[in-house]
């Protein structure tokens, strides 16, 4: 995951051809904004040290299992 210098923890990895970038949410620190080629997805939730889509997300399974690893 490469990182960017930007006010809050923000990485970027690649999936499936896709550029998924993900930052951490300035106001709560627990939730991280997923973009997916420039448009929301959805949002990814740190909750007691583990990671967990919110509910009614739009994140796919396969999408979240390649985001998960890279949060830690």
């Amino acid at each position: 995951m490469v990182y960017s210098t930007t006010s809050t923890p923000t990485g970027i990895i690649t999936f499936n051809n896709r550029v998924l970038v993900i930052s951490q949410v300035r106001d709560d620190k627990s939730l991280y904004r997923v973009m997916s080629d420039g448009v929301f997805k959805d949002y990814v939730q740190r909750r007691d040290g583990e990671f967990y889509r919110v509910d009614g997300s739009s994140i796919s399974g396969a999408k979240y299992e390649a985001i998960c690893p890279a949060l830690k």
